[in-house]
């Protein structure tokens, strides 16, 4: 375990500590971290055992300017703040992708643009211009979501 990931440990035991009522969310966090990091894990499987997933993804062709074009069409627009479309439903992804970031070093989107680029879909140029915008952290939205967690926006570093 890295140093970083001691600190961070750390720095969790003690917002527990100073914020006793983010207890009652500790199950939950719990929950959640086995149940949707992934669909097929082997709590979903048991739990659930009559029912099949199908990942459209494997099967479907990811076309990003289709998308786009249909996000167009439909008058979808950004909510504000939000630097790209990648979850943008959900203010709280901000808290994910910052949590993430400081656990690899990389927001979700630059991981998203790194798979991009393997699988040949995405030049490495256009991603790097892409991530300028898109790859970075939405203070604005990490702001909203921890005054929604009741959480002091002056913990994030």
């Amino acid at each position: 375990m890295s140093t970083e990931a001691l600190v961070n440990i750390k720095k969790g035991i003690g917002l527990l500590v100073k914020y006793i009522s983010l207890w009652k969310y500790i199950a939950v966090g719990f929950q959640a971290s086995i149940m949707y990091r992934n669909p097929h894990t082997i709590y979903l499987r048991v739990r659930y055992p009559k029912i099949y997933t199908i990942d459209y993804f494997h099967y479907g062709e990811w076309s990003e300017s289709e998308l786009e074009k249909i996000l167009s069409e439909l008058g979808w627009k950004l909510p504000p703040g939000c630097n790209s479309t990648w979850r943008a439903d959900c203010v709280l992804e901000e808290v994910k992708n910052y949590m993430f970031y400081k656990t690899i070093n990389a927001t979700h989107m630059e991981a998203f643009f790194s798979n991009m680029i393997r699988a040949g879909i995405l030049e490495r140029e256009e991603a790097l211009n892409r991530s300028d915008v898109e790859g970075r952290i939405s203070q604005e939205r990490l702001s909203k979501a921890l005054n929604i967690l009741k959480l002091p926006n002056g913990y994030i570093d």
